[in-house]
């Protein structure tokens, strides 16, 4: 079943960027670029996660031992609302939100998430937890 609000959401997004349009079905993804971050938006609905949206992005560092990310993901300074987990062999920032309202609203929480993708990266390869 295609959740008519994220794509909505998603084609209202694309318009405000690019001034183009977006057709999406169950199984589009968004990929947006923040300098050279990338960050996945994926709809909630489609893992069981109704009314809401899924922001990725990988984490390209050699230094990420499984302790580490726990020991990351138990400090909620660092990693706020989201969490550190591994797909398919590669490690990725996580988090799961509300789909926003407006497209604007979008914007703020993909700038927002890419800068604690950022933050992140540095602590683990600094390997230094606030």
């Amino acid at each position: 079943m295609k959740n008519r609000k994220f794509s909505l959401l998603l084609n209202e997004f694309v318009q405000l960027n690019q001034g183009g349009d977006l057709r999406l079905d169950e199984s589009n993804v968004l990929v947006c670029h923040y300098g050279e971050r990338q960050v996945i938006v994926e709809d909630g609905t489609r893992v069981g996660l109704e009314g809401q949206l899924i922001l990725l992005s990988e984490l390209n560092s050699h230094d990420l031992t499984a302790e580490l990310a726990v020991k990351f993901n138990a400090d909620f300074s660092l990693t706020g609302c989201g969490y550190i987990g591994r797909i398919a062999d590669k490690d990725y920032y996580i988090l799961n939100h509300t789909v926003p309202e407006h497209p604007q609203e979008l914007q703020q929480l993909l700038s927002q998430f890419a800068a604690q993708v950022d933050l992140i990266h540095g602590e683990i390869n600094n390997h230094v937890v606030d």
